[in-house]
């Protein structure tokens, strides 16, 4: 269990630990996340392996480092139970964070809508969340098929379209599939990703589930026939996971795309961009690779620069030189003051 703060209530909390890339999760217009695991119930303790829960503390902290909203489908959702489905949203909800992938029932949306507002013009971005199938014989899962998206993608598509149809100009899909400690994309998430390029109304897919960070991809397809950029794996951002025999659990990538929307026509993905973050894991400090191999390592972290290169050296290789790294966090993106993020209620 990573190091944590404590307020005077006793909750806990982990900004501390992911303070050095907050300017980079602060500079992006929309920022996502993927929350894996269920939230405890208030004011009880995180639970570790098997059965996975969060402290409750830690969604404020999630909104205070500069998040907007999580994907919620995982082969984890129901760790705690149906309650601990319905408590992860309510918890993000209260914390003012979007959130899809989960539902409480059938009638809310099965997409998260936000609304962003920017000198002057607001356009609407739709995240969706599917999970690969371990839920699916759960009694409560098959008594309530809409409460986790578990492999449906030909209802993902479909939803992908009724977002577009209510004003959406972006669609975004979290995908979490693939196979664990697994350096490319498996052939399941491969298949999930070329049925979204295919259905051409997806703009972006960004996939998670196997701890380790995987290639950056484009794939034929998408909107307006322009492709489909893919992020198969973007890692850990923070956990407690060991690196087994490799630094790969420790080795990821925050996903920073570049989208251009114009006035008429549909957005495009103009590149996939990326940073290499490493979580090292003596003081579970999440660490921007560039900065700390220039020697600029946050107080309180085990990191050094050798070490640092090593990692993002690794990344570089892995993600490859067609995507641009973004690799200054003293120059990360500038968030403009008048850009306002919305989670719309569903």
């Amino acid at each position: 269990m990573p190091d944590v703060a404590r307020d005077e209530n006793g909750d806990t909390h982990f900004t501390n630990l992911m303070e050095p890339i907050k300017p980079y999760l602060d500079g992006a217009d929309l920022t996502i996340c993927h929350q894996e695991i269920a939230f405890a119930k208030d004011g009880a303790p995180y639970q570790g392996f098997p059965n996975f829960a969060m402290p409750t503390g830690w969604a404020s902290d999630m909104k205070e480092l500069g998040y907007d909203g999580c994907s919620t489908a995982s082969n984890h959702t129901t760790d705690q139970g149906l309650e601990g489905v319905f408590q992860t949203l309510n918890v993000l909800e209260r914390a003012g964070l979007g959130a899809t992938g989960s539902r409480r029932s059938e009638t809310e949306k099965p997409y998260q809508m936000y609304e962003l507002t920017k000198n002057g013009r607001t356009i609407k971005i739709a995240q969706l969340s599917l999970a690969w199938g371990k839920l699916g014989g759960m009694p409560f899962i098959g008594e309530r098929p809409w409460l986790v998206n578990v492999d449906n993608m030909s209802e993902i598509i479909e939803w992908a379209k009724e977002a577009r149809a209510e004003g959406a100009n972006v669609v975004i899909l979290s995908g979490h599939n693939g196979l664990e400690y697994e350096l490319s994309a498996s052939a399941a998430a491969r298949n999930w990703a070329s049925r979204a390029a295919e259905s051409g109304v997806i703009d972006l897919y960004i996939g998670h589930h196997p701890h380790v960070p995987q290639p950056i991809e484009k794939l034929p397809g998408g909107v307006d026939g322009k492709g489909m950029w893919v992020y198969w794996s973007v890692g850990n951002i923070i956990s407690d996971m060991r690196p087994l025999t490799t630094m790969h659990t420790d080795s990821e990538e925050i996903a920073l795309a570049t989208i251009r929307v114009p006035v008429e026509g549909n957005a495009e993905v103009l590149n996939a961009g990326w940073v290499a973050v490493g979580l090292e894991p003596e003081s579970h400090m999440v660490v921007p690779l560039a900065d700390a191999e220039a020697g600029r390592v946050p107080e309180g972290s085990a990191m050094t620069s050798a070490k640092a290169a090593k990692y993002r050296a690794f990344m570089r290789d892995l993600i490859g030189v067609d995507n641009p790294e973004i690799p200054e966090i003293t120059k990360p993106p500038v968030k403009d003051d008048s850009a306002v993020v919305k989670a719309l209620a569903k």
